[in-house]
């Protein structure tokens, strides 16, 4: 990570590596490194982690469906945030995505 990413606040970086996802959706990678230092600058923020794990679940998708799975419930059944909520309707609609691939496993 150079300097210049780590300036950033967590919400620009997470702007720029939801962007840079959807931007190149087969090589989600780069956007991967943005997502996980935004996550790191706020671990305690729902709508942060929330993006983080759709990058990573965009990445397992080459790897393995299961992971797609796992990441799910790692992120929204196994993990507590205090800061930057999501609406409950909101993380239904994401876990009735993800929850399609706990079959692979």
């Amino acid at each position: 990570m150079n300097a210049v990413w780590k300036s950033l606040t967590a919400d620009d970086l997470m702007c720029w590596a939801y962007l840079q996802a959807i931007g190149h959706y087969f090589r989600p990678s780069f956007a991967d490194n943005a997502a996980n230092l935004a996550h790191y600058k706020m671990k305690k923020s729902m709508a942060h982690a929330a993006v983080f794990a759709l990058i990573r679940c965009q990445i397992a998708f080459d790897e393995s469906w299961c992971q797609v799975y796992k990441i799910d419930v790692a992120f929204f059944e196994e993990s507590q945030y205090s800061d930057i909520q999501l609406s409950s309707s909101a993380v239904n609609h994401i876990m009735e995505y993800l929850n399609l691939y706990h079959g692979d496993c």
